[in-house]
């Protein structure tokens, strides 16, 4: 029977951190709105987040088993069938509430836009993870692109090409940094994927990860420039781009598993501060 740690492990909320960052993102940059409509598309993407993970869980199943035995699938703590209901009832109660936001502020694309989403999460369970570069892509958009355009659309009442600017940003940041979450899994990853430790080496992949990382710092630069964003915004992606260095380092010289781990956390956390800092 799942206890909440299991039901945390199989959700793993803890990486809403940037699909909520980028929403909100999307919600500062529009000027504010209806703290109500901000509340449940922040939901909506919480049921859809959950729908997706615990797909992934039953389609990483084999990997789980060599590079995660604790988590709630591989110790038979949820069967397969059990986690596959719990993410129906999520995805189809986060698509009702995103057609009513839709209909409420008679603005069907972020219906689409969360439809879209459910597509992406399964699809990158399913096949898109199995390579780096696809899985890397989906994730940009999954995690970044489409909520933040999602809560660009239903807040605001019209675009601007710094909307766009940033919103390539995001993508661009995700794709080159989401490499992070595959240095703790080599050891399942290695039968079923093509990731950069799988096809460089851990070491490799390492250093690699360390200038992809720190490749944030010219984008987010490139960002307040295009976007013409205001000093407030540059003096976040200052503070933001020391943390990045800091990461770096850490990365490079990361030993375990556990601190892998810590790195990826530590990365969602600086990453959502560094969008929040492009709306000021």
């Amino acid at each position: 029977m799942l206890n909440l740690n299991d039901f945390y492990l199989i959700s793993k909320v803890n990486r809403l951190i940037v699909p909520f960052a980028a929403f909100f993102l999307g919600f500062l940059l529009a000027g504010g709105g209806s703290f109500i409509f901000l509340f449940f598309g922040l939901f909506t993407i919480l049921l859809i987040y959950v729908s997706a993970a615990s797909a992934n869980d039953i389609f990483d199943y084999e990997i789980d088993s060599i590079s995660n035995p604790s988590r709630p699938i591989p110790s038979k703590k949820i069967t397969n069938k059990s986690a596959f209901l719990l993410s129906i009832i999520f995805v189809m109660v986060g698509l009702v509430i995103a057609f009513i936001l839709s209909f409420m502020a008679n603005k069907i694309i972020f219906f689409w836009l969360m439809l879209l989403e459910v597509f992406l999460g399964y699809a990158y369970s399913s096949i898109l993870s199995k390579h780096f570069i696809t899985a890397n892509g989906t994730l940009g958009f999954s995690h970044g692109l489409i909520p933040f355009f999602a809560s660009s659309f239903i807040f605001s009442t019209n675009s601007n090409d710094s909307v766009v600017v940033i919103g390539i940003g995001i993508w661009l940041i995700l794709f080159l940094t989401y490499n992070l979450k595959d240095l703790k899994d080599v050891d399942g990853d290695v039968y079923y994927r093509k990731t950069l430790p799988i096809l460089f080496g851990l070491e490799n992949a390492k250093k690699l990860n360390y200038f992809l990382t720190l490749a944030v710092i010219p984008i987010s630069l490139l960002i307040f420039l295009f976007a013409n964003l205001s000093l407030l915004s540059l003096t976040g992606i200052i503070l933001c781009s020391i943390f990045i260095v800091l990461l770096s380092n850490y990365i490079i010289n990361a030993k375990s598993k556990k601190q892998y781990s810590l790195a990826l956390n530590f990365y969602r956390v600086i990453i959502a501060f560094l969008f929040i800092s492009f709306a000021f």
